[in-house]
């Protein structure tokens, strides 16, 4: 007889059924109460969500998990990792944990210890289309959503849902239950598709599902045992050193670029990238996914002709931040997950200007921030190889902003921290970026 599972019960005691597909009522509780929980917390909250993957496919094809599912999945969008960190006080209230260490997944534990969980993806609009990591799908599905039923509770799903799992999610089949397929087999033509082919893939499916099993139960015991916890450490610190050198040669090929730009000799180096070089003469090891710089606003029209440079390098762009004016002031480009933003200053006898935007999500409010910096003039700096501009006296500069700079200061938030600001309103521009609308010079 099965031991019965409880909150505290490691996943790896509780994958008896894997062989057969059948999953004790207990798990199956678990889920529920995971799904139930998700869908309360997303609706209480305003944030628009959906079922999505293996979880819609089973709301629609058995208005119940599929039996060699192990999780649920709902996608969201209009949503940052701040508003869902805020959250965390409710989930834990719960008895759930919140995980949200793999890029891209926001994952819900039932507990510390059963790893019964729900992935909670977040979704962006990217022009016509909706876009987490290299996933899309037409934002069509969204414009109104669709509902289904999921053991006697009502969920949204895209619309029209049949089609979104047809296209986007398990092909025109999938109706006809089939466990996942692993292993990376080319596409069988139909006339080839014999009944021994058939047999073939049935193994494979279940071969294929043994292996997920037990790898699953490897990484339960890992975690147990603290194992998992050292190589999660080893390969945190290898994937930084990777991306802190990805970010060193993307800072380098940027200042190249410009180089060969009107932009070149009339742009400078500010915020975290600047207190790396003056503090610890290197790229600070939390701070290798921003690079902020500065340009005047006479030198607007020098930025927009350097932008499609920029672009052709490999360089994404990302957003375009027009203030409550309704004038482009901050940009920003992406490459390898990295952001490279560029301010817009303004001069005068008070000193320099330049407006950024935050989300405040417990005030429900987005803002523009207007800082005041004084006017240093700018100076060489030797950094990477190469030769940057920063503020003459970096380190009055950095004072104004971050007041002691000098001591690292891991908490820092820069829409309530910062020094500097002179004025803060509600924000109602926008930070959509349509290359097609981009002026060639002067920036509305």
């Amino acid at each position: 007889m099965r031991k019965p599972c409880t909150r505290d019960t490691p996943r790896c005691e509780f994958w008896t059924w894997a062989r057969d597909y059948t999953r004790p009522d207990c798990c199956s509780s678990h889920l529920k109460d995971l799904l139930f929980f998700t869908e309360d917390l997303l609706t209480r909250h305003s944030i628009r969500h959906w079922l999505d993957y293996r979880s819609l496919l089973g709301a629609v094809r058995e208005q119940a998990f599929i039996p060699w599912d192990s999780d649920v999945d709902f996608g969201v969008c209009g949503i940052e990792p701040d508003q869902m960190r805020a959250m965390e006080p409710e989930i834990a209230a719960a008895g759930h944990s919140l995980d949200m260490s793999e890029p891209g997944i926001w994952r819900i534990n039932y507990s510390a210890l059963n790893a019964q969980h729900v992935d909670v993806f977040p979704w962006h609009q990217e022009g016509d289309s909706m876009r987490t990591g290299n996933h899309v799908f037409p934002s069509r599905f969204l414009n109104k959503l669709d509902t289904v039923r999921l053991y006697e509770r009502v969920f949204p799903a895209p619309c029209p849902v049949d089609e979104f799992l047809a296209q986007h999610r398990y092909g025109l089949h999938y109706r006809i239950p089939q466990r996942p397929v692993l292993s990376a087999i080319a596409d069988i033509p139909l006339d080839e598709y014999t009944p021994a082919v058939g047999r073939l893939l049935d193994e494979i499916r279940s071969r294929d599902y043994e292996i997920q099993m037990l790898s699953r139960q490897i990484r339960d015991l890992e975690k147990s045992t603290g194992l998992g916890g050292v190589k999660q450490s080893v390969r945190a610190f290898v994937a930084q050193r990777a991306q802190i050198a990805r970010f060193q040669k993307d800072l380098v090929l940027l200042h190249d670029v410009l180089e060969s730009t009107q932009l070149a000799g009339r742009y400078w180096v500010i915020g975290g990238l600047l207190i790396g070089w003056a503090r610890e003469g290197r790229i600070l090891t939390h701070d290798s996914h921003d690079a902020d710089f500065g340009y005047l606003r006479q030198d607007r029209e020098r930025f927009v002709e350097a932008i499609p440079r920029i672009i052709a390098a490999g360089f994404e762009a990302f957003h375009r931040f027009v203030n409550n004016d309704g004038v482009a002031v901050e940009y920003r480009f992406r490459k390898d997950a990295a952001m490279f933003d560029f301010f817009e200053h303004e001069e005068s006898a008070a000193g320099l200007s330049y407006t950024f935007f935050g989300n405040f999500w417990q005030q429900g409010v987005r803002k523009e921030m207007v800082s005041r910096v004084p006017s240093y003039g700018l100076a060489p700096m030797n950094f990477l190889g190469r030769t940057w501009l920063k503020p003459a006296d970096h380190e009055g500069y950095l004072t104004s902003i971050f007041g002691d700079w000098q001591v690292p200061n891991p908490d820092y938030d820069y829409k309530t921290d910062d020094l500097s600001i002179v004025s803060s309103q509600p924000w109602t521009g926008s930070y959509e970026w349509n290359l097609d609308s981009e002026p060639s010079g002067e920036c509305a």
